[in-house]
């Protein structure tokens, strides 16, 4: 069988793929300038016989580019991602302390010490840009903010928020824990107004 200078560009191209998964991403243009220069060689070597074949190789080159690239940009906003939201689970591993100091708290007569190390864990978790937040009795329920443990009736309209149970978490505005609250509806509590 002949060698076809395509079927090597698409051997050289799924090479050059599998290498992208597997390097840094300030380090693919340099793969595939090197992919680059080995397609040239094998189209000197095969004396660019066809035309056609010489277009196909040009297309597969400027795929490979695209896909360096490709690769590139998103390695750089994985690396983003990843700075901006590094602290997240460690961030998460404080959030019972803070259940159990708000419980200790309401159960203590002197809450003063209670509340200065309340103090001080929230704001070591502003330092991260942790802020906690509490939905309002009465408020809609908001599904992408808040966790309805129980509900106090059955659901005949849009429920709202009877209590609060525990208060939620956001890091850069993503909730990183929701709300625990307990539901009601919405009827009701106009109702009874």
């Amino acid at each position: 069988m002949a060698w076809d200078p395509v079927d090597a560009a698409k051997a050289q191209l799924a090479r050059l793929r599998r290498t992208l998964r597997s390097i840094d991403a300030r380090d693919a243009k340099v793969a595939t300038g090197a992919a680059c220069v080995g397609l040239g060689l094998g189209m000197l070597m095969a004396g660019a016989r066809d035309r056609r074949a010489l277009r196909r190789l040009t297309a597969v080159v400027k795929t490979a580019e695209a896909d360096a690239d490709a690769a590139r940009r998103t390695a750089a906003r994985d690396v983003a991602e990843a700075k901006r939201f590094g602290a997240q689970k460690v961030a998460a591993s404080f959030f019972g302390v803070a259940d159990s100091l708000a419980l200790a708290r309401q159960s203590s007569a002197d809450t003063a010490a209670y509340d200065a190390l309340d103090a001080q864990l929230h704001a070591a978790l502003a330092a991260n840009n942790v802020t906690p937040f509490a939905p309002e009795p009465g408020e809609a329920f908001d599904p992408a903010t808040m966790e309805a443990l129980r509900a106090l009736s059955p659901p005949s309209g849009p429920p709202v928020v009877a209590e609060v149970l525990q208060r939620g978490y956001t890091m850069h505005d993503r909730v990183v824990r929701a709300a625990a609250v307990v539901t009601r509806d919405a009827e009701e509590s106009s109702s009874s107004s």
